[in-house]
């Protein structure tokens, strides 16, 4: 039915084809020349077979055409024509599913193999996209596509071969012959293997629902995108996405979408497909199901960036469609505006359904920056250039009266629109709920609660869709009309619906509201408890009034009786005991009262304790409320005091760059000092102060690095040490030594980078002087620092000279300065003298400890 609703549309859209198709049949009688008929009735035959819509009108109309075209041909020798009308009924009775009749007539193209090559590819693929075939139709499915394929052997055309390859694959995926299908796909170019793998997804559809095969269906969409993307086959490619997200309407949660498309945009990114904006388009359409209005936004700004760079004209209007829609989600109309306008520029004017798609769009965002009259200026401008043919148009036309007429709050005016929209749908579709929903928003805001009351009952009958902003706004709705019908339970409850949903539309007097309707649906019942207990009350009270008068009349006949007591005795005995029987009453009365006083007492108590109750409530929400405002303001004090301690630290940094500036320039100077004394002495003299420079050197070059580094407190001896080693080379004649410097980045603190220091002047000092007395090719100095995996630092200095004389000790200047500063840094000093010189040393840095002990320092100020 809705195929041929749809065929309809088309045929009134065709008007101006359909005269084009006509112009072959008119100029038949003008043709002497019976080929040429022929070949014009073929042509209109091909016309109306490839009509839209695909009524059987026009299919009998091709075949029709069709036959006649055989019919002259047969009069003529010319075979081609012949097989040309063959193929052309072929295909006709193909697409009009007569497939015994189009499978007797093909031996008829038996010797014109590109044709029949043609006939039997077109006619298999028609059969392939039956449903529920049955065995018999699947074999003759599978015949067509071994003949396809071997006529397309017999032409060497590997299209056709690509085809039945991708046929025979397909038949065997309606047997459920996996294996069997991935075997032929083998054989096809990567092209065309991306659409064989849509297929296999396209078998794990019907069980998705179920929750099953999910892994299964992503992975092959997964390599269809991936084959399609490397082959340029950019159709597939699409499809394939366009599946990925079609399924995760079903799971918008769930993250395995995510991981899927999140790899996507790493490959095309790494490999540099040129469809980017494909991956960015699904990402965009996923955020939107789940209602994450700043990744939609992000996701449709990069796909118009990458699709800007290809030249799908189509998709780029559509993209920058998408770009309004997220704008529009966010609240920004006025770029939503400008992205409708600029979609407009991609679409012909002769596309009558994209104009009112884009239209629509742009009026939304004039409807929210409430230019209404502008709104409805365009609709009624579009609808009289280019009327709505299409059941599409005519929907986006009602729809965009409806909104319009409503935003300006002509209700009357809107709900005509209204009532027509879920008309243009079948009953309980999807669409057709949705469109429900807006004609019963007309009447929420129309204040007709009492008609938009059924029509959201009906709606709810069904599921709702997973979109986050249709299902929140339902909810809402449903909450203004049952709290407008006093159905206060119902409407707490959609409206808690509509937060679970989403938070953002939710506001703060919405939470107000549900306070004040639950305390009105508390007090109303309480309200409603007192008035029957106060009923009954007046009940007791009536009941007692009338054995009043009872006793009233009993005391009366007593009067007559003790009148008339004289009379009788008998009549004043029997007057005694009724009155002692009416009295007997009135105490039950008594009693009664009492008791109906008693439980509205109780009552009375339980409403002052529910009072109380809220006001202790209120109570600690006050304390909770200045607690929290208290916390803000020892925050707030921490915070000053830490950028107090802040500046400090900076201060004391700043005074410690200079402290160490300064005593650097004082080394310097003596430096200075100690080079021009050396001057004037020569021999042991100029030996001792050369050494006393390079000394007070190793400790100005310390206080150089600190005031020039970031952090005043640590030495990086990587830096350090290279600089002074290559200072004492170049006080000593020693380009016969080479040095094999390895220094890890080691950081250590200013009480143990001096003595370091001092220890390698003195032991390389040593070295240069006596370690190499004679002038070899191969003498080296070796200078190690590095971590251990204990934790400690070792320092290790060799040469491969004399070493030291035997019983030499420690009685040299040197020796002992080395062995007092290894002590000062609580080091393990470790020196041999066999094959050269060695001295090792190993101890723990301390400007861990520092930093620790500082950090507690600043912890304890706080």
């Amino acid at each position: 039915m809705k195929r041929i609703i749809v065929s309809i549309v088309v045929i009134l859209a065709c008007l101006c084809r359909t005269t084009a198709q006509e112009q072959p049949l008119r100029e038949l009688p003008g043709s002497k020349h019976l080929p040429d008929k022929a070949a014009a009735l073929i042509k209109l035959a091909e016309e109306y077979r490839k009509k839209p819509g695909e009524l059987d009108s026009d299919l009998s109309k091709a075949a029709d055409y069709a036959r006649q075209a055989l019919h002259l041909a047969e009069q003529t020798d010319d075979e081609t024509t012949k097989a040309q009308a063959h193929s052309s009924l072929i295909l006709t009775l193909g697409e009009h599913k007569r497939f015994n009749e189009a499978y007797r007539l093909l031996p008829y193209l038996d010797k014109h193999p590109r044709i029949q090559a043609e006939a039997t590819c077109v006619l298999g693929w028609n059969m392939a996209y039956l449903e529920n075939e049955r065995t018999g139709e699947l074999d003759t499915a599978r015949l067509l596509a071994q003949q396809t394929l071997a006529l397309a052997f017999k032409l060497k055309d590997d299209h056709y071969e690509d085809e039945a390859q991708r046929l025979i694959a397909r038949n065997l995926l309606k047997r459920k012959d996996l294996v069997g299908a991935k075997a032929h796909v083998k054989n096809l170019l990567p092209s065309k293997q991306g659409a064989f793998f849509i297929d296999i997804a396209e078998c794990y559809v019907p069980e998705l629902t179920k929750g099953n095969n999910l892994d299964s269906a992503l992975a092959n969409l997964e390599r269809a995108v991936y084959l399609s993307a490397a082959s340029d086959s950019y159709r597939d490619e699409l499809r394939a996405m366009i599946r990925i997200t079609d399924i995760s309407y079903f799971y918008p949660n769930d993250a395995r979408f995510d991981n899927v498309l999140a790899k996507m945009e790493n490959v095309y990114k790494r490999k540099k497909y040129p469809h980017l904006h494909y991956v960015y388009s699904r990402l965009r359409q996923l955020h939107s199901v789940r209602g994450n209005k700043n990744m939609q936004l992000y996701y449709a700004e990069e796909a118009v960036k990458s699709a800007l760079k290809s030249n799908e004209t189509y998709l780029t209007g559509q993209l920058f469609i998408d770009l309004g829609t997220a704008y529009r989600g966010i609240g920004e109309h006025e770029k939503s505006l400008e992205a409708h306008q600029k979609a407009l520029q991609y679409f012909p004017a002769t596309e009558v359904t994209y104009q009112y798609i884009v239209y629509e769009g742009w009026i939304f965002a004039l409807r929210k920056l409430k230019r209404y009259q502008e709104a409805l200026d365009i609709i009624q401008q579009v609808e009289r250039k280019s009327p709505p043919a299409k059941q599409l148009d005519k929907i986006i036309r009602d729809r965009v009266y409806l909104n319009v007429y409503r935003d300006m709050g002509e209700y009357a005016k809107a709900e005509p629109y209204g009532k027509r929209l879920p008309t243009h749908y079948t009953t309980d579709s999807q669409e057709h709920l949705v469109a429900t929903t807006n004609l019963a928003q007309l009447y929420v805001e129309w204040g007709q609660y009492a008609k938009a009351k059924p029509l959201l009952d009906h709606v709810y009958s069904f599921p709702l869709p997973p979109a986050v902003d249709v299902r929140g706004h339902f909810h809402y709705l449903m909450f203004k009309t049952d709290s407008a019908l006093g159905h206060y339970a119902s409407a707490i409850q959609h409206l808690v619906m509509n937060k679970e949903v989403d938070d953002s539309v939710l506001t703060a007097s919405k939470m107000r509201q549900v306070q004040e309707y639950k305390v009105k649906y508390e007090t109303e019942k309480k309200d409603h408890e007192l008035l029957m207990q106060q009923q009954d009350i007046l009940e007791l009270r009536q009941l007692a009034l009338l054995h009043q008068k009872n006793l009233d009349s009993i005391n009366l006949c007593l009067l007559i009786e003790e009148s008339a007591q004289k009379q009788t005795q008998a009549q004043a005995s029997e007057a005694a005991a009724n009155l002692r029987l009416a009295q007997q009453s009135v105490d039950l009365l008594k009693k009664d009262t009492e008791l109906k006083q008693a439980r509205l007492n109780q009552a009375n108590i339980l409403t002052n304790a529910t009072i109380s109750a809220i006001v202790l409530l209120l109570l600690i929400l006050a304390l909770i409320i200045n607690s929290y405002f208290s916390k803000q303001r020892k925050n707030r004090e921490i915070s000053q005091k830490n950028e107090k301690l802040e500046h400090l630290v900076k201060e004391k940094e700043w005074l410690l760059q200079e402290v160490h500036h300064r005593v650097k320039n004082n080394l310097q100077t003596v430096v200075s000092l100690l080079e021009s004394q050396s001057g004037y002495l020569s021999n042991e003299a100029l030996r001792a102060i050369t050494e006393s420079r390079n000394r007070v050197y190793a400790m100005s070059l310390i206080h150089q690095k600190l005031y020039r580094a970031t952090h005043v407190s640590s030495i990086n001896m990587a830096s350090y040490l290279p600089e002074l080693i290559e200072h004492l080379r170049s006080s000593f004649t020693s380009n016969h030594i080479q040095f094999d410097v390895q220094v890890s980045p080691v950081e250590v603190d200013v009480s143990q980078a001096i003595p370091l220091g001092l220890i390698l002047n003195e032991t390389i000092t040593n070295s240069l002087k006596y370690a190499f007395p004679n002038r070899r090719s191969n003498n080296q100095i070796k200078v190690w620092l590095q971590h251990l995996s204990s934790g400690d630092v070792e320092l290790l200095i060799a040469d491969n000279g004399v070493g030291m004389p035997s019983g030499g000790g420690n009685k040299g200047l040197g020796l002992k300065l080395i062995t007092g500063l290894s002590g000062e840094i609580d080091g393990t000093l470790t020196i041999s003298g066999n094959n050269g010189m060695c001295v090792q040393l190993r101890f723990k840095p301390t400007l861990a400890l520092q930093l620790q002990q500082r950090s507690a320092m600043a912890e304890h100020v706080l």
